[in-house]
């Protein structure tokens, strides 16, 4: 079976919603590449009213929470908390399967672009022109995608929320998802062009791994690189930051990009360095898992 406590119906139907927006994203390359044509500059342009919604909405909810919680009896709080962290099994497993398949599929088309087998040729993974032209769609469209994902990731907090883990839901934690939603917009509109897909790739690899670790500990099945993830995360974020210095050093974008990179991945440093402090220093030679956390 899919697991002790896991509703195969409601798992089924959240399968479903999360196979139905992979086609809905997939869907929208046609329309995409049809904008490129016509104006490659401002074919991935968002609407700027999306992230200013989600920030809304997300912050509403979080603190809407946070203020709730502390109007709640003690008792009551954690009695609620008990119940709801059961409740929300199975839509985590189906949650946790979806952030995987996409992130497996961002990685995937990029990797196949990369070598030569897509539309791109002659792509290199450090030092690419940052300039739309005929066979840079498909990279930019995987990009696209990955900033789509930073909606959805929203959940995480929305779980943390619903099942009480509050020791989880820092200042950092939030500010971290808002600044994605926004960062990522902000990649779209300067063009995901050149070196743009490269935090992309790299952070949808560690998603791969890190919701495939997330989806085995709720289905109660021991995951074999536990261990590795947070030197894996730690490992992103340096060849990031190292990234972002070569092309402001190579000049090949726009200043802006690198730099955003750059400001995401020293906010992610402090925010893991804040996780080793709690986590580590307490439990010296324990297997804390990774942090719920993505780099850019």
């Amino acid at each position: 079976g899919p697991g002790a406590g896991t509703d195969k119906a409601e798992l089924a139907l959240g399968l479903v919603l999360g196979g139905g927006h992979l086609w809905a994203l997939g869907a929208s390359q046609r329309r995409l590449r049809d904008a490129f044509l016509e104006d490659p500059e401002q074919a991935f342009s968002p609407d700027w009213r999306v992230p200013a919604y989600f920030s809304a909405v997300y912050l509403l909810v979080v603190l809407g929470r946070l203020w709730a919680r502390g109007e709640k009896p003690a008792a009551g709080a954690a009695g609620a908390g008990a119940g709801s962290a059961r409740s929300y099994h199975t839509a985590m497993v189906a949650y946790n399967v979806y952030q995987v398949a996409l992130n497996v599929w961002v990685v995937f088309g990029i990797v196949r672009e990369l070598s030569g087998r897509g539309q791109k040729r002659g792509a290199k993974v450090w030092g690419n022109e940052h300039a739309p032209s005929a066979d840079s769609f498909n990279l930019a469209f995987f990009v696209w995608v990955h900033s789509m994902n930073k909606y959805s990731e929203l959940a995480d907090t929305m779980f943390m929320v619903a099942r009480e883990k509050w020791e989880q839901v820092s200042f950092l934690h939030v500010y971290h998802h808002v600044l994605l939603l926004w960062c990522w917009a902000a990649v779209c509109e300067m063009g995901p062009f050149g070196d743009s897909f490269f935090g992309a790739l790299c952070n949808s690899v560690i998603h791969v791994l890190m919701y495939s670790y997330y989806l085995l500990a709720a289905l109660k099945v021991p995951c074999p690189w536990k261990r590795y993830l947070t030197q894996a995360q730690m490992l992103q974020f340096c060849v990031c930051a190292a990234h972002s210095l070569f092309v402001l050093w190579r000049g090949n974008a726009p200043a802006s990009l690198p730099a955003l990179q750059l400001f995401v991945m020293l906010n992610m440093l402090v925010l893991f360095g804040r996780f080793y402090t709690k986590k580590y220093s307490a439990r010296r030679g324990g297997t804390a898992g990774p942090l719920r956390e993505k780099a850019a």
